[in-house]
């Protein structure tokens, strides 16, 4: 995918599995030179789940789990 309106190419792959991520990497390369001016490569990855809360009464009953959640974020590749 490309987005216009910040010149990143976005290739983005279904599992974080060594492959799959140097597969989407050499893609990047491979179709960032198509490309004028040159766009920012962009690998997103998942953020991972969020951390389990539970709770429980005070009678020591069953806890609910909320459910984890999962989403991207941008962070630099730099750092």
């Amino acid at each position: 995918m490309l987005d216009l309106a910040r010149n990143e190419l976005v290739v983005g792959r279904a599992t974080q599995a060594r492959a799959a991520v140097r597969e989407a990497i050499g893609e990047l390369h491979d179709l960032a030179r198509y490309f004028t001016p040159e766009p920012t490569r962009v690998l997103p990855r998942t953020a991972g789940p969020a951390p389990v809360r539970t709770t429980a009464s005070a009678a020591g009953q069953r806890g609910v789990a909320d459910r984890p959640t999962c989403g991207f974020g941008r962070t630099d590749a730099s750092s």
